[in-house]
């Protein structure tokens, strides 16, 4: 990533100073890190004419929590947390920002001109995830869903009481019911978006394009219980059945970043159901306005599994606060989602 000597001796002077001041915030005292010329060495050596794969290598190595990095999540496991969810965040989200800032300063990354995936969000991210381990993570989860237990109560009645509506019941659009209505739609045809009847030999050029949505791999959802009486029936008809899943993934995942990731794949397959759909069809649907999005995601929520919704959604609304783009365009109509039902 540079010279590496160079870098080391503009670095090896300041740092630690540097370091402690960030440090002081919290009252966190920081011990010498004799293994520090290692892994800043061992960082600015990583070369590798493949982009993707040295991309990888260096946000692999910066998300081991060496040296000082290390002292600062022995400190977080000496926190007392016992207090309201408002405190902690606080404490918390000054954990990550001071992990951010010395993570930084440990690897010079300040001076440096830094490649353009490694950007200020990207770091913060890392350290989000290095912040969150389950123990604090169940104990943010258990003071903020023991707060709301009402409101998702409430929640839970609602949903409960929508779990057996159909797809116009919440107002979705025909060209979104993704089964034989649908289809008997598109054949009959709509004066007024001038539908054309399928037919089956289209090129990949004429059919409708996927969105670009950040996927992330799927893991098993295990057996949970479910309000819904004829649940098989449903998982049967429901074309948006992977993206129930990937809601559902929500609640297993024990840090906000990858909460949002596992958000951003329930959207993914929406739009993935739609493109399958039509791949059929001479037709192009536009894509799901935000009111559209909203009632399919609550069609969608209605079918999962998910507890807490609103717990959930909140720890990802506070500590994703890098989301941007698609990120926070989809925790926008899931808060919107919520305080519909």
């Amino acid at each position: 990533m540079g010279n590496n000597q160079t870098l080391y001796q503009q670095v090896k002077k300041t740092w630690f100073d540097k370091a402690q001041k960030e440090c002081k915030r919290l009252n966190i005292t920081l011990k010498k890190d004799k293994s520090h010329k290692t892994n800043f060495i061992e960082l600015h050596s990583i070369q590798e004419a493949d982009q993707t794969v040295f991309e990888k290598q260096v946000i692999k190595m910066l998300s081991k929590p060496v040296g000082v990095l290390q002292q600062i999540l022995d400190f977080r496991d000496s926190i007392n947390f016992k207090t309201t969810a408002q405190a902690q965040d606080i404490i918390v989200l000054q954990l990550i920002d001071i992990y951010t800032n010395v993570m930084i300063l440990y690897y010079g990354l300040d001076q440096i001109r830094q490649p353009s995936f490694l950007t200020k969000n990207t770091l913060r991210t890392l350290a989000t995830q290095q912040i969150f381990d389950e123990k604090l993570y169940y104990t943010l989860y258990g003071t903020r869903r023991d707060e709301q237990q009402q409101q998702n109560e409430r929640l839970h009645d609602r949903i409960r009481c929508t779990s057996l509506w159909t797809f116009e019941d919440f107002g979705i659009p025909v060209k979104y019911f993704l089964n034989d209505t649908t289809r008997e739609y598109l054949k009959l045809g709509d004066s007024r978006h001038k539908l054309i009847s399928s037919i089956s030999t289209l090129g990949d050029s004429d059919l409708y394009a996927p969105l670009n949505i950040e996927c992330i791999d799927s893991e098993q959802i295990p057996n949970r219980p479910s309000h819904i009486a004829n649940l098989s029936q449903l998982k049967e008809d429901n074309p948006y059945q992977a993206a129930v899943n990937a809601l559902n993934q929500i609640q297993i995942v024990e840090d906000p970043i990858t909460k949002l990731k596992s958000l951003m794949e329930c959207f993914d397959c929406i739009f993935q159901a739609i493109t399958e759909y039509y791949k059929g069809f001479a037709v192009k649907p536009s894509n799901p306005s935000t009111d559209d999005l909203i009632k399919i995601f609550n069609y969608i929520l209605s079918r999962s599994s998910l507890q807490n919704p609103l717990t959930h959604h909140d720890l990802m609304f506070k500590y994703c606060i890098n989301a941007v783009g698609v990120g926070a365009y989809q925790l926008t109509v899931m808060q919107a989602s919520l305080n519909f039902i």
